[in-house]
């Protein structure tokens, strides 16, 4: 079982939707999405799977 994300959120995750779903550049949306899937509770790994990310550049987006 994957380990769920330990770290405190600046943006709930209501303003993390917003921002994902309002974004219009393709780069910006992906990693608003990635974020706001984090921030729901799934693990890096899954995100990671699901959106075809590179975890390196997730866990630098968490940073």
């Amino acid at each position: 079982m994957a380990k769920r994300l330990a770290m405190p959120w600046q943006e709930d995750e209501a303003t993390l939707l917003r921002l994902y779903r309002n974004e219009p550049e393709p780069e910006l949306r992906l990693r608003w999405h990635a974020l706001w899937l984090l921030r729901r509770g799934y693990p890096v790994t899954e995100v990671v799977a699901t959106l075809g990310l590179c975890e390196r550049s997730v866990r630098r987006w968490l940073a």
